[in-house]
């Protein structure tokens, strides 16, 4: 059985009115969420408010709530059923946001990022759509595993010295937002957890001024709550110019030879065993 100690923390910043981060920190479902909001008049805090809402409401619904009510959801043969559950989801949440923009014309053009991470017995799903990151660190290593979604990031050939006088508006021009189209394709990957590992989800206002080498820094060598602290800390020294949100998430390190069959049950039977 896994174990994780999971910690989030949200913050205005020094430059904004107002906060229009939100996310998720539920250990029942093992599901970790940033949303980032974006529009004006307060729009984005009611699109990511709505993103968080709708994933809560779908993993506690247990399959009664769906994007498409009246039509089976199409499942992708590449993923596992947990991550099409997760893909299912995105699509609900996105639905929401995509009706509420349309129904409001206070909250015409607005929309979020998403940013999730789901434990299941062997493996944990990440899914985001935008450029709210997600790192893994195994092993004193850190490696992203989000895609970010920006118009730089999918342009390289406008990654040159040319470029730098419009890179900070273009690193911040996302190509996918959740209720932007009344569809959504999320980047899902799903890969084995380890004892040990630790992943971290959030906001760009946290990732635009506190880089990975010091994220693994501050992530390995504290408790989840202090370097959820001394991330935010961090990023408000440097200027605080958004909102900064963070989570952090530590699988406890798990016997070796029970993890070992554990990995092997879900590679080849599914389910796994659990110390007793």
């Amino acid at each position: 059985m896994i174990d994780i100690a999971a910690a989030g923390l949200s913050d205005i910043g020094r430059k904004r009115p107002s906060n229009q981060d939100r996310y998720i920190v539920d250990d029942r479902h093992r599901l970790y969420v940033v949303a980032d909001g974006m529009g004006g008049h307060q729009a984005g805090e009611v699109a990511s408010q709505l993103v968080t809402d709708s994933l809560r409401q779908y993993f506690s619904s247990a399959g009664t709530v769906s994007p498409n009510p009246d039509t089976p959801p199409l499942k992708d043969p590449s993923l596992s059923p947990e991550a099409n559950r997760m893909r299912e989801a995105i699509e609900y949440a996105n639905q929401q946001v995509y009706q509420a923009a349309a129904n409001d014309k206070r909250c015409q053009g607005m929309g979020s990022t998403l940013a999730a991470v789901q434990f299941a017995n062997n493996t944990f799903i990440a899914a985001n759509v935008g450029d709210s990151p997600i790192y893994l660190v195994h092993e004193q290593s850190i490696e992203t595993i989000s895609v970010a979604h920006t118009f730089l990031a999918e342009r390289p050939d406008l990654q040159t010295d040319a470029a730098n006088v419009f890179s900070t508006e273009l690193q911040h021009l996302l190509t996918r937002g959740m209720g932007v189209e009344d569809t959504v394709q999320p980047d899902i990957c799903e890969s084995p957890w380890y004892g040990g590992d630790r992943l971290v989800i959030c906001s760009d206002g946290l990732s635009g001024k506190v880089a990975p080498e010091e994220i693994l820094t501050m992530v390995s060598s504290n408790s989840v709550n202090s370097a959820c602290q001394l991330l935010v800390e961090k990023a408000n020294q440097r200027g605080g110019d958004d909102n900064i949100t963070v989570i952090v998430m530590h699988v406890r390190k798990q016997n070796k030879l029970l993890q070992r069959i554990n990995q092997w049950i879900g590679r080849f039977i599914g389910g796994g065993l659990s110390e007793g």
